[in-house]
C-alpha cells in the first residue's frame, strides 16, 4: 500500500471515531479504548475516575436561542473538557449533550477537585454566539474506582450524575 492510501485510510478510521459536531471521540471509540485502558490500570492497581458530565437545561437553550446556538454552546463545552481532560485520559461525547471522560494517572483524592474545578469554569464563563452572551452549567457524576470495571464505573458515574440533577444541577457528585 502506498503512502497516500495509507494516509487516507488513518484519516477515514480517524473520522469514523470522532464525532462530527465537536471532533471529540465517539461513543464507540471510547467503549473500544477505555476497556483496555482499564484493564491496564486495574492490573497495575491505578486508581480511574469516570465521570458523566451532562450540560444543564439544554433544551431550553434550543428553544430559547435555536439549534444553531446549541450546537454552538455544545461545541464550546466539549473544547474546554478536551482542553481540561483530554491530556489526562479519554474524552468522548456520548451523545446529545452528554459528555464521558476517563482520567488516568490522577490521584483518587484529586479527582472531585478537579470535576468541581471544571463545573466552576463552565459556570463562570460566557459563551458568545452572533452577539448574544449564554451561560449554561452542567452536572458531573464521577465513580472512582481501583478494581472496578469499566461498566461498573460508568453504572456508577450515571447514578452520580442522576443524583447531581435531582439535588438541584449545576454541581459534582461523586462515589467510591
Amino acid at each position: 500500500m502506498n503512502l497516500f492510501a495509507q494516509d487516507l485510510l488513518a484519516e477515514i478510521r480517524d473520522k469514523a471515531n470522532r464525532d462530527y459536531l465537536t471532533n471529540l471521540f465517539n461513543r464507540r471509540y471510547f467503549f473500544q479504548t477505555a476497556k483496555a485502558m482499564c484493564a491496564e490500570d486495574v492490573k497495575a492497581c491505578r486508581s480511574l475516575a469516570v465521570a458523566m458530565i451532562d450540560i444543564d437545561h439544554f433544551k431550553r437553550v434550543n428553544d430559547t436561542h435555536g439549534h444553531e446556538a446549541g450546537d454552538e454552546v455544545i461545541k464550546s463545552v466539549a473544547d474546554r473538557l478536551e482542553r481540561t481532560c483530554g491530556p489526562l485520559g479519554l474524552v468522548a461525547r456520548f451523545g446529545g449533550e452528554e459528555f464521558c471522560v476517563l482520567l488516568r494517572h490522577l490521584p483518587a483524592t484529586g479527582a472531585p477537585a478537579f470535576f468541581e474545578d471544571f463545573r466552576d469554569q463552565v459556570a463562570n464563563s460566557t459563551i458568545r454566539i452572533a452577539g448574544r452572551a449564554i451561560r449554561v452549567t452542567v452536572s458531573i457524576g464521577v465513580a472512582l474506582g481501583v478494581d472496578d470495571t469499566l461498566e461498573e464505573l460508568l453504572r456508577e458515574a450515571d447514578t452520580m450524575l442522576y443524583q447531581a440533577k435531582n439535588a438541584g444541577r449545576d454541581q459534582v457528585r461523586v462515589s467510591g
